[in-house]
Order: C-alpha cells, then structure tokens, then sequence
C-alpha cells in the first residue's frame, strides 16, 4: 500500500428484489499524493461506483478503503461527512449548482457548511476573497453574481472546480468532468484542471470517457466488468500533458 489512498478488494453488490447483482468485484487501486489517475471503461464497468466509493459516497460491501493509512470503514457517518467537506472534494458532469445561488455564493457554500454560525461571519471575508480569486483564475470575474440559470455549461463548471477547490482538498474525485461539454469548452477545462493540478499538487482521480482527457493523466486504469483490467502511464512516461494552445472563444465557455 502507498500509505496515502489505497483500496483493496471492493467489492459492490446492489440488491434488486431478491437478487443480489454484483458491480465491482473485487477492485485493488493505489495513488500517492500529487497522483492525477484515470479511470476509463465502457459504460456500466463500474467506474462511478468506485470512484463513489474512494470519495466516501457509498460504501463498499466489503474490503477496504485507506486514507493516510486510516480505514473508512473506521469512521462514523460525521467522520465521513467532515472528510467530504474538507479533505475531499468532487467535480460531477451535471454541476450540481444550488440554481438560487450566484456564483459566488456557489463558490462558498464549502466553507459556509463547514463553519459553526458563530465562525462564519469572522470567516466571511477571507472566504469571500479566496471565492472570488478562484472564480476570476477561472474567467468567471464578470461573472460573479450571474445565477446558474444565467451561465452556459463551461461556466457552471468553472463554478463546480472554484467550489471544489475552496476548502484546499487533498484528493479531488471528478466524475465525467467534461462529459456534458462541447469540444472546445471541453478542452478549455481539462487545460484548466491541469494547470491548477501542477500549481497546487492536488491529487485528481478522474473518470472519464474521453481519449483526450485520459491522455493527459499520470496513470490510465482501465475497468471492465467490475474489475481493473490494466492500468498503464501514457507515452508521456508520467509526466502530465502540458495545456494545448488556448483554443478560439466558445459560446458554451
């Protein structure tokens, strides 16, 4: 084991009606810290599931998950909670936006959840400014107050990456981050995630069905039928893809 993220043997069984339908069986995965891997597959390998489970949104049937060396399966569901709030962090296809919200308020809503109702208004300010910095990093700076409603897919991304960074998370689960984005936008994101993965060594475990993004990781894992077929490190003997030139200006950006 790594020491850092490591799970060993999950296996996943829904249960519909009275049978019991096996999804992951039996998935052992390694990834040390500053780590961007990912995980490829057809549709229905169980690739969501597992990365579900490393981010502790479910729980496996059995076998274990380690973090710095402590099982999950050894926290509490407060435990669990705080770990998703600070420590992790997730970036999903659909955004996931509160449509009430501006942006900026979007932004904040980890550090809101996380602080206490007397804490909050101490830490407003710093959290409004760090909300702020990463929006404006991502070219959303006109685009603060703007509701969801109001912003285009690459834009309520560009809101679901500044949420997901604010609490500074040691590990960042993507679920298909761009899989809901027209080509260009789409590159527009990976070149962003990329750079904020190489500025602040963020560990990135990534699912994804795009060649291009996958291209771009550390490591390749690669899932068939609930199970880790093969993992490989692209051409690129494990360095990250440096950001292709910017693309032309999108709509959908």
């Amino acid at each position: 084991m790594s020491g850092f993220l490591d799970a060993r043997d999950i296996r996943r069984d829904f249960q519909i009606g009275d049978r019991s339908l096996p999804v992951l069986r039996g998935v052992d995965l390694s990834v040390e810290p500053g780590d961007v891997v990912a995980i490829v597959g057809p549709s229905g390998a169980g690739k969501s599931t597992f990365l579900h489970i490393l981010g502790l949104l479910d729980r496996p049937t059995s076998g274990s998950v380690m973090f710095k060396g402590q099982a999950y399966s050894d926290l509490g569901d407060r435990e669990r909670a705080r770990m998703r709030n600070s420590t992790f962090s997730f970036v999903f296809q659909f955004y996931h936006l509160l449509p009430e919200l501006t942006a900026l308020e979007n932004a904040l809503m980890p550090v809101m959840i996380q602080s206490s109702i007397l804490a909050w208004p101490v830490l407003r300010g710093e959290a409004r400014r760090k909300a702020r910095e990463l929006l404006e990093r991502m070219g959303m700076g006109e685009r603060l107050h703007h509701v969801p409603g109001r912003l285009s897919g690459g834009e309520r991304q560009r809101v679901a990456i500044a949420r997901a960074l604010m609490t500074s998370p040691e590990v960042v689960f993507c679920d298909e981050p761009t899989g809901n984005l027209d080509t260009v936008t789409s590159q527009e994101i990976q070149d962003l995630l990329w750079s904020l993965a190489e500025e602040k060594c963020t560990t990135f475990v990534m699912v994804t069905h795009e060649p291009s993004l996958a291209r771009r990781a550390h490591r390749v894992v690669r899932m068939v039928d609930g199970l880790i077929v093969d993992g490989e490190v692209p051409p690129t003997t494990g360095a990250a893809v440096p950001p292709a030139s910017a693309p032309s200006p999108s709509p959908n950006a």
